[in-house]
């Protein structure tokens, strides 16, 4: 027999209850990009005259995708819906339901290739981003990432 603990253990898990239980439990996946990422970066060839170097300085993540499968695949989604309200912005992305490829985030940083990604749980079926804009100009800030 389980406890009043036991169940609220459970709603928390999102595991079903039937009496003094969770009426329709959603679980949020919390995902949150890092908000740098440090990288090595090679110069492959250097023209004459001039010489290399490379600044170490960390770089701030300024976007995410979603995609259906390993990013390597390159099967980035398009937003379902896009609002923008001048200082903000928001988008959401819908997942196919049993997607065998699964859903992965990629987050992408200011001057640098390097990326982090990490495939989503099988149960979120759609993430929404809030972006703060930056006026007379297209960049904008990722403030926020919630999927369920």
């Amino acid at each position: 027999m389980r406890t009043l603990d036991d169940r609220s253990s459970a709603c928390i898990k999102g595991l079903p209850v039937l009496f003094y239980g969770c009426s329709a439990v959603v679980q949020e996946e919390v995902v949150q990009c890092p908000e740098n990422i440090s990288a090595v970066e090679k110069i492959t060839s250097i023209p004459l005259g001039w010489q290399s170097h490379i600044e170490d300085d960390p770089h701030p993540l300024v976007n995410v995708a979603f995609y259906s499968g390993h990013p390597r695949e390159r099967a980035s989604l398009v937003p379902t819906a896009e609002k923008n309200s001048g200082k903000t912005s928001n988008a959401r992305w819908d997942f196919a339901p049993g997607d065998k490829l699964g859903s992965w985030l990629l987050c992408r940083y200011f001057y640098t290739n390097a990326t982090y990604i990490r495939q989503l749980a099988p149960t979120v079926t759609h993430c929404s981003v809030a972006y703060k804009n930056y006026p007379n100009t297209y960049v904008k800030d990722v403030v926020s990432i919630s999927c369920d």
